[in-house]
């Protein structure tokens, strides 16, 4: 791919829109879904959890969510007006039945009162947040006491392998973020680290290293 290419890329990753981000979504699906399963199994789901997670994509894991105990309420909060109307869209029954809720925010105030949730997932959104330690701050507030956030990403060392990366694109090392995690007062910070073999959104093979945090309010 040549530069502009990888620059129409990088923003539909960032915030997919229209037909071609909901192609880039499902492929977003298809290669993040060891990241996503094992960040779902990270997060210990428990009957009566209200779960948030921020950046949900096209929604396609909630049945694996919701395969943990039918007594979840989710709530879904994206950028992308696309992701959250076929999010919606592919999980209407949960919607109809009070399950489930899609939300469009601006990307930086997170719209909830305080102890709102008792999970809050994130599955590679940590490369575009504009204000990471006020982010994290505002994570921790609407979590309620013993809350549990879980947040995925790939390592900046795997990242630099794929070019579109320079593109918008903000690699933060593991520490760093632990580091911020404890100043907004979680405690209790985990990490797994895994290795795996999937295709890169150009469609390339790579090995990359991707980390699972908890952190614990």
């Amino acid at each position: 791919m040549n530069i502009p290419e990888l620059k129409i890329l990088a923003q539909q990753l960032a915030c997919p829109t229209g037909e071609a981000g909901i192609e880039i979504a499902g492929q977003m699906y298809r290669s993040n879904g060891d990241m996503i399963r094992r960040s779902i199994d990270a997060m210990m789901l428990t009957s009566g959890c209200r779960i948030l997670e921020i950046g949900h994509g096209n929604g396609a894991h909630l049945g694996e969510i919701f395969s943990y105990s039918e007594n979840l309420h989710y709530t879904g909060l994206e950028i992308s007006q696309t992701m959250s109307l076929d999010a919606k869209h592919r999980n209407q029954d949960l919607y109809a039945r009070g399950k489930a809720d899609f939300l469009v925010y601006d990307g930086e105030e997170l719209p909830f009162e305080e102890n709102a949730f008792e999970r809050l997932l994130s599955v590679n959104t940590v490369y575009f947040w504009k204000q990471p330690q006020e982010f994290l701050h505002q994570m921790y507030r609407i979590l309620n006491d013993g809350g549990l956030l879980t947040l995925c990403f790939i390592t900046p060392q795997s990242m630099e392998r794929v070019p579109f990366t320079a593109f918008g694109f903000r690699n933060m090392e593991t520490e760093e973020l632990e580091e911020m995690c404890g100043y907004a007062n979680f405690r209790s910070i985990v990490r797994q680290e895994r290795t795996e073999h999937t295709l890169s959104k150009t469609g390339d093979p790579v090995t990359r290293t991707y980390i699972i945090l908890n952190a614990k309010k």
